[in-house]
């Protein structure tokens, strides 16, 4: 197998604490924080805790589906349009060298991520 190539900010992601993964024959962030951080934010939004110049995070407006600031408005509006065209991109012959790895669970995804290393 290959090296990874690296980006030019591969060091400040690491110093970031970024959770580093394989994608496209490059070493690219995934997560730049763990479950803690995820807990703290949906514990702010709910409390409506003033983070900074009153400042708060805002979880009802996800939770709207149809405010344009929703997350899963997003997730609608475009699911069905990558899972149509990603497929007929990836099968352009400009990508013909791309390895297109599904991995349906996190399990799947350490398993291979172990294969990787």
């Amino acid at each position: 197998m290959t090296e990874l190539r690296k980006t030019p900010l591969n060091a400040v992601h690491r110093a970031s604490g970024a959770k580093m993964v394989a994608f496209g024959g490059w070493e690219m962030p995934v997560q730049y924080t763990g479950i803690i951080e995820e807990h703290r934010t949906v514990r702010r939004a709910v409390t409506r805790e003033v983070l900074w110049n009153g400042n708060r995070e805002y979880f009802l407006e996800h939770c709207q589906l149809w405010s344009e600031k929703s997350l899963f408005h997003w997730l609608f509006k475009t699911y069905w349009r990558y899972r149509r065209e990603l497929p007929i991109l990836f099968a352009a012959p400009a990508h013909a060298h791309a390895e297109i790895v599904r991995l349906p669970s996190p399990r799947e995804a350490e398993r291979w991520l172990a294969g990787v290393t």
